[in-house]
């Protein structure tokens, strides 16, 4: 019986409760915030700069591909014109 009273009075009314320190949470919390964002901005300039240089290099495939077909359509039309003159000169 007095083992028994004993039990309930410790579990009604501990006498040392079992809190963490609350500096010691503030700071864990900080720690996991910071690498977090640490993280999430390193992701986005990462992901960033590889659609920067997926992009640019998208405008030099476009911007060759252009000035080979102008230049196909110069030379076809240089040789358009030149034919004629030199089957005249013949």
């Amino acid at each position: 019986m007095l083992l028994m009273g004993m039990w309930m009075s410790l579990t009604k009314n501990p006498m040392k409760p079992i809190r963490a320190n609350p500096m010691a949470v503030a700071i864990a919390i900080f720690e996991n915030s910071f690498l977090s964002g640490l993280v999430h901005l390193l992701t986005n300039l990462t992901e960033s700069l590889l659609n920067c240089l997926r992009g640019s290099r998208a405008v030099t495939i476009w911007s060759m591909v252009t000035l080979l077909v102008l230049l196909k359509l110069v030379s076809v039309t240089n040789w358009c014109i030149c034919v004629p003159t030199q089957a005249v000169l013949v």
